[in-house]
């Protein structure tokens, strides 16, 4: 039996992609504040957040789709 390894840029990849992840998990939410920079920031978060949402589950749907049709 062989074990795959991963090649030294593949690592790379893999470990910015988690430090990404932690880093939108572990993010504060922005709050509304009194500036316009602040509400920008708010805005750009919640609407960012509601196109996540919408997108993401058509993405996992048409791979799924696409994987059944296989």
């Amino acid at each position: 039996m062989t074990t795959e390894t991963f090649s030294l840029p593949a690592r790379r990849v893999t470990a910015r992609t988690h430090d990404v992840l932690e880093t939108i998990y572990s993010a504060p939410a922005p709050r509304w504040g009194s500036s316009a920079t602040d509400h920008g920031k708010f805005l750009s978060y919640l609407v960012g957040s509601m196109v996540t949402w919408v997108v993401l589950p058509l993405v996992v749907t048409g791979a799924f789709a696409a994987l059944l049709s296989l």
